[in-house]
């Protein structure tokens, strides 16, 4: 086994890790909208864009799940 890279070994990752949060280009507008709205939390619930985010995840978790 070789020493770690902190200890002289090879490192093991030799590229940058990527910028994060990473975000797509019409999430700005979007932040804007919920701001906007005053439903921060969901409240009153269920409030359309609560219930347009639950549906987005849903569908990733199954995606990816």
């Amino acid at each position: 086994m070789s020493d770690l890279a902190i200890l002289g070994g090879n490192a093991l990752r030799t590229r940058p890790f990527p910028q994060w949060p990473q975000h797509a280009p019409g999430d700005l507008a979007r932040l804007q909208t919920v701001l906007e709205s005053r439903n921060w939390g969901g409240y009153p619930f269920p409030n359309k864009l609560a219930n347009d985010f639950a549906q987005e995840f849903e569908a990733l978790a199954r995606k990816f799940g």
